[in-house]
């Protein structure tokens, strides 16, 4: 019995998708998203509750079509966007002439399949150990940029995002801006959506959400136990499952082989990474900054929240070989974040990135 035991365990495993999001960080995604939808679309999510977290969970649990879990934009790898430009189309044909059950459930695949787009390189890549337990053990931010007009296409759309993505460091310090990207791309094409079905949209303004290390553990360690139960459970009822054990086994294995960096210039780069240091007394912090030398070109992208309780008038980001601000915040209200991305001449460092600011009004 111990031995059938450690076979389905093996099997287990080897068939879930490791190098992705769990599902309880897919959860809080789509939670974040629909908290910045119209109440309309709310609505109709909220009550089909059953439906949307079986959206959530159907792409790891069911479909497990792993290939379509990414896409790397350098080289065009992985079925990442072709799988979401399907479920758009399917989304678009049953909007208005579906049940609102189907239609709840196929929005959240869309979620689920948006996340995955943004999961941390070194997951993917598998050269670090997937965190379970992401969204309990981190302070995430969710900068909701807002939103001004619809995608026009999709396509290019996510081909330009994931140019943008592989920019970012592989650090973990990232990981939160990553998920707040993955929140941005699930909210922006849901509301696209919802504006092309004939729905009246207002332009929304750029707002924040917050949630505290810790503060987001309700009902997640049984929601990954269900998930491990799933697996176990449902293993031997699959139609070949050494042939989906065969086929995990080769996906990973690909990963490992064609995409991960080599192992002495990954750690390489990890120890010279410097973040950029502020005075502990600044009225702003630092949430997470990335900064990528490719080709000619350094990529710098950041994160800055006031913390203070007054407007920071000016905040300026400074480096030698740039004459005046290459960056500059103005009018950054109590408790908001503001995101940097620009690009630096190549071989910047973080450690010349100077930041100054005017002091926050009275």
């Amino acid at each position: 019995m111990r031995l059938r035991f450690c076979l389905l365990l093996a099997i287990l495993l080897a068939t879930r998708p490791a190098f992705c999001w769990q599902n309880n960080t897919h959860l809080q995604m789509t939670r974040d998203a629909i908290a910045l939808m119209p109440a309309e679309f709310q609505k109709m999510l909220t009550e089909h509750q059953k439906f949307v977290e079986q959206g959530i969970k159907d792409p790891d649990e069911v479909i497990r079509d792993w290939p379509n879990h990414y896409y790397i934009a350098a080289t065009g790898e992985g079925g990442g966007i072709d799988r979401i430009e399907k479920i758009i189309a399917v989304i678009q044909s049953r909007f208005n002439g579906s049940s609102p059950t189907d239609v709840s459930k196929q929005l959240c695949y869309l979620a689920h399949y948006i996340g995955d787009l943004w999961t941390p390189a070194p997951w993917l890549k598998q050269t670090l150990p997937n965190d379970g337990n992401f969204v309990m053990n981190n302070e995430i931010i969710v900068y909701w940029e807002g939103f001004q007009k619809p995608i026009e296409n999709w396509h290019d759309y996510y081909v330009q995002r994931s140019r943008w993505r592989w920019r970012l460091e592989d650090s973990k310090s990232v990981y939160p801006l990553l998920y707040s990207e993955a929140v941005n791309d699930i909210a922006r094409t849901w509301l696209t959506l919802w504006q092309q079905s004939g729905r009246t949209l207002d332009p929304q303004k750029a707002s924040v959400i917050f949630h505290k290390a810790g503060s987001l553990n309700v009902n997640y360690t049984q929601l990954l136990l269900q998930e491990d139960m799933f697996w176990y459970e449902n293993i031997s009822l699959l139609d070949s499952p050494e042939n989906q054990v065969e086929g995990a086994v080769k996906e990973n294995e690909r990963l490992r082989t064609e995409v991960a960096p080599d192992q002495n210039d990954w750690v390489a780069r990890r120890e010279a990474r410097k973040m950029i240091e502020a005075n502990p007394d600044a009225p702003f912090k630092m949430l997470e900054s990335s900064l990528v030398t490719l080709g000619d070109k350094a990529y710098f992208v950041a994160r800055v929240r006031n913390q203070s309780k007054a407007t920071i008038n000016s905040l300026a980001f400074m480096i030698p070989g740039v004459r005046g601000p290459f960056w500059m915040i103005q009018n950054l209200k109590a408790g908001e974040v503001a995101k940097v991305d620009t690009v630096l001449p190549a071989g910047s460092t973080k450690d010349q990135i100077q930041a100054i600011y005017a002091a926050p009004s009275p």
